[in-house]
């Protein structure tokens, strides 16, 4: 048998505001831009997540031999969780 009266409050459900939140896309034109050609890793513990997009760099190319290159890292990002509810899906 669970006891409903107390519930912690880490497990009270949030409570819906009276107003709907507004928000307004607003462009930063001094922001560098990054631009990548392929995900290298994408992780995800259930609690945080971590996006490393890369480029791809190709070696000078020497004859007969074959072509090689390297994946560089270009931007390690941590997507914020924000509208994720407890049960884990996503507010719509």
């Amino acid at each position: 048998m669970t006891d409903d009266k107390a519930q912690p409050q880490s497990l009270a459900q949030p409570q819906q505001s009276a107003q709907p939140l507004a928000l307004h896309n607003v462009d930063n034109p001094g922001l560098a831009e990054t631009f990548a050609d392929s995900i290298g890793n994408f992780i995800f513990d259930g609690h945080t997540a971590r996006l490393e997009l890369t480029v791809t760099r190709f070696d000078q190319p020497k004859p007969q031999s074959p072509l090689t290159g390297r994946r560089v890292p270009a931007c390690r990002d941590h997507p914020g969780l924000a509208g994720r509810r407890q049960d884990g899906s996503y507010r719509r």
